[in-house]
């Protein structure tokens, strides 16, 4: 089973698949004996060939981790959950480009073709999320059940406080040094079922409990056909501006990303407006920006 291993896409959609790879790594049980030998393997690369392992966790404390890890795996489990557990410790390192992935050569056709056109989704997936504060709220209904209102707030799934699931999806996730906000963001930026289904995996019906107008009652998130729940594209600008002042002397830039294409000229024209409008301060917003590529930073900086 060797991998060395990111959270990936899967486990959101539900039922019987005729996709080998995929079945294989969300159905088949591994020995734990297999388990912690994929363990020492991952420990074993880590400290071959990362460059700085032990820059904000000393060795002593990612052993214990690694060897606590090995001790709590005494039950079959599938790879997806395994690979779960294995990045609560990997996220520990503090490297946020440092995740664990599956091996791409094996997913067949059959895989990509039930990944791209599921027949069915999970409940899960006919909302989205939003997580402020801690808390978790509906931000969108595509559902068919009309009485989730945008807003609601989501205290549990399938029985499990809402806290101790972010928790958890937040140990999962890597990030750079000890930086928690970032965890936030992906969890916002990415879709917050995907990691619950990565986790726990996504059921047909999924029963939420949710507070609304401050009465609190339980629903049952219905598996749709994936006609009524459509894939939803993120078109947000990863660079946006206004002024501040009528006079156009304080401009604001947000740049929401920097992995942005080679071709993109945008901080061009950009930099030219506010030239010409005679702009003498600029504030520049890098809240939530997800970071990216050395190119995009450059098109930014050689302006």
């Amino acid at each position: 089973m060797k991998y060395i291993l990111s959270a990936l896409l899967l486990m959101f959609a539900v039922s019987q698949t005729q996709a080998q790879y995929v079945d294989e790594i969300s159905k088949k049980l591994h020995d734990p004996k297999e388990l912690r030998k994929d363990i020492d393997f991952a420990r074993r690369k880590l400290e071959k060939e990362h460059i700085n392992i032990y820059k904000f966790i000393s060795k002593k404390a990612l052993d214990h981790k690694f060897d606590s890890l090995k001790k709590a795996i005494t039950s079959p489990m599938i790879s997806l959950k395994f690979n779960a557990r294995l990045m609560t410790v990997l996220s520990t390192i503090g490297d946020g480009h440092l995740s664990s992935t599956f091996e791409y050569s094996k997913f067949s056709p059959s895989d990509m073709d039930y990944l791209q056109r599921p027949k069915k989704q999970s409940g899960l997936k006919t909302l989205d999320y939003i997580l402020v504060n801690n808390r978790l709220y509906v931000k969108q209904n595509n559902g068919d059940d009309t009485s989730i209102k945008t807003g609601d707030e989501i205290l549990s799934i399938e029985n499990k406080p809402v806290a101790a699931i972010i928790d958890t999806i937040m140990r999962t996730l890597a990030s750079d040094g000890y930086n928690t906000t970032f965890k936030k963001v992906m969890i916002n930026n990415n879709d917050f079922s995907q990691y619950y289904g990565f986790i726990w995996g996504a059921k047909d019906t999924m029963p939420i409990e949710l507070k609304s107008n401050n009465l609190i009652r339980k629903v049952k998130l219905m598996p749709q056909e994936k006609s009524n729940v459509e894939l939803r594209i993120n078109n947000t600008k990863p660079v946006t501006y206004k002024f501040l002042r009528p006079d156009s002397s304080i401009a604001f830039l947000k740049v929401r990303t920097f992995m942005l294409d080679t071709s993109f000229k945008g901080f061009d024209d950009i930099f030219k407006t506010f030239k010409k409008s005679n702009s003498k301060i600029l504030v520049l917003d890098l809240r939530g920006n997800t970071g990216g590529a050395l190119v995009g930073l450059q098109a930014f900086l050689v302006i």
